[in-house]
């Protein structure tokens, strides 16, 4: 089987999905998440080759914005996210403010969290043990490499996500783990 017969089932949003609006110049497709403190919005952003990529903007709530250490948390987010390259960690694209919004812009991953496939799972007997083993793994690899990442002057993050949950760890329909959301994570020398 071709690599392009295995993905062609996999679900998309359709290119042609109206456009909500525009923040940072993306596409606003729609909002995935939205939390105590930031929106999750699935965007849509045009390449030099006018192919369109699907990115997530993680924008602050308006009334987070005048809250100086939130603000604050959420850019070490954001700059310990910019300097973790790895395979199974959310990779972070860019970020900054825009229209008064602090965001943080995202890989798109498209598959479903690790809780929603835990409950589906429950209903047929549970997730296999092949599978756990693997997503185990690879949250491990993960975690390792946060704990051992050095920033640009090779210091080490010495970086504890402090959140790991199936809420934060999504399965993409391709079989890639993608541990999610260091925005609680704690940082040496922040």
């Amino acid at each position: 089987m071709t690599q392009e017969a295995a993905t062609s089932d996999i679900p998309r949003p359709p290119v042609d999905l109206p456009v909500l609006g525009t923040f940072a110049g993306y596409d606003v497709l729609g909002r995935l998440a939205l939390g105590g403190m930031a929106e999750i919005l699935l965007t849509r952003h045009a390449n030099t080759d006018g192919d369109h990529r699907f990115m997530v903007v993680k924008r602050i709530l308006p009334h987070f914005e005048q809250d100086n250490d939130f603000v604050q948390m959420f850019l070490d987010e954001a700059r310990i996210g910019m300097q973790l390259r790895h395979p199974n960690i959310c990779q972070f694209h860019q970020f900054g403010a825009d229209e008064g919004s602090h965001f943080i812009v995202m890989e798109w991953i498209n598959g479903v969290p690790l809780g929603r496939m835990i409950r589906k799972a429950r209903k047929t007997g549970g997730v296999g043990i092949p599978i756990a083993i693997r997503v185990g793994v690879d949250v491990a690899r993960a975690l390792h490499y946060a704990h051992i990442a050095n920033d640009e002057h090779g210091e080490p993050f010495n970086i504890v996500h402090r959140d790991v949950s199936p809420h934060n760890v999504m399965i993409a329909y391709t079989g890639t783990v993608k541990l999610l959301d260091f925005g609680i994570a704690k940082a040496d020398h922040r």
